[in-house]
């Protein structure tokens, strides 16, 4: 818990919500399976299918083919039958720790870094919440703009309207594939601040949390950990660092100071990239539909679904009526 002082008699206290009882979350149904994009291995609600396709994608290429996943299917059939509410967790192969992260926001310049100042640092990181190499949008540019490597799934961050005197900018995240003349903005974040102390900071505006599965040694009950002190709002990417922050941004007279100016980003557009992680691993031709087997469900395996459902069997986490796992099959019980 972090306490500051904003003015005499006035106290803000700032409660750790990593520790705070959270109510089970509530859903009709819980379905466990690979997915194009999204979270892994943490439970994720949606309430429609778009809903579904914005968090977590629809079809991709295996070779020269398109499929969709069978947890795509039935969640679409799911919605289409009168469902309101699934509970969706993504599986991936390998280790969630080691192969997949999310992708990092290219260079965000600040004002003093352009003019040749004597740093080299980032202004702020940004991270896509999703994770893999499908979120890898940098690389080379082509005509108007279009990222050679953004896709539907992927995006771009644009810096707009830095304002020396109120210490703000405005962030906008945009589709990976849009181009200048036809910008696809899927978020604006503004005016937001690097004022760790305003109410528009950027962490507090955007968020910085991240979620991890965890499993506690004295009872075996896995459970997602968070980490970082304000709740993501934003659907697509989270603030990873904040390197040049701006404390108390004016002076008692109302005036910018004059150390703080130079931090604020430049008008800028990049990309994301560093991501790890494949759908399909290297070297697994993925099996779908009447192909599955117990050895390759989809490009996995039943090992792959053993923490998954341990988390979602949680019950004072997680609430629904029925889960399924689409394509899982072979001799589940004895991994």
């Amino acid at each position: 818990m972090a306490e500051t002082i904003v003015s005499p008699g006035v106290l803000a206290i700032e409660n750790d919500q990593s520790f705070i009882t959270q109510a089970p979350v509530q859903a009709g149904a819980a379905i466990i399976g690979p997915t194009v994009k999204g979270k892994v291995g943490i439970p994720t609600l949606v309430t429609t299918y778009s809903d579904y396709q914005n968090k977590f994608g629809t079809t991709f290429l295996s070779g020269s083919q398109t499929f969709s996943y069978l947890t795509s299917i039935s969640a679409f059939n799911y919605f289409n039958s009168g469902g309101t509410s699934l509970l969706v967790t993504r599986v991936v192969s390998g280790s969630t720790i080691i192969d997949w992260t999310p992708a990092t926001s290219s260079f965000i310049s600040s004002s003093a870094h352009s003019a040749g100042a004597p740093y080299n640092t980032n202004t702020f990181i940004l991270e896509t919440i999703s994770e893999g190499e499908i979120m890898n949008s940098t690389g080379p540019t082509g005509s108007n703009g279009t990222l050679l490597s953004g896709s539907a799934n992927n995006f771009r961050w644009q810096i707009a309207s830095p304002d020396v005197n109120s210490g703000t900018f405005t962030l906008l995240i945009r589709q990976g594939n849009d181009t200048i003349n036809s910008p696809s903005i899927l978020e604006t974040w503004g005016p937001v601040s690097l004022d760790p102390f305003a109410n528009n900071y950027i962490e507090k505006i955007i968020g910085n949390q991240i979620e991890v599965v965890t499993n506690d040694p004295s009872t075996g009950e896995y459970y997602v950990q968070l980490s970082g002190s304000y709740p993501n709002q934003s659907a697509y990417v989270r603030v990873k660092q904040v390197n040049q922050t701006t404390p108390n941004y004016f002076d008692n007279n109302g005036i910018p100071k004059n150390q703080f100016t130079g931090s604020l980003p430049i008008i800028n557009s990049g990309s994301f990239g560093d991501g790890k992680g494949r759908n399909i691993p290297t070297g697994v031709a993925g099996a779908y539909y009447e192909n599955i087997s117990a050895n390759n469900i989809q490009g996995l395996t039943s090992a792959s679904y053993v923490e998954s459902i341990a988390l979602l069997a949680n019950q004072d986490a997680y609430n629904y009526n029925f889960i399924t796992a689409p394509g899982l099959i072979g001799n589940f019980f004895n991994n």
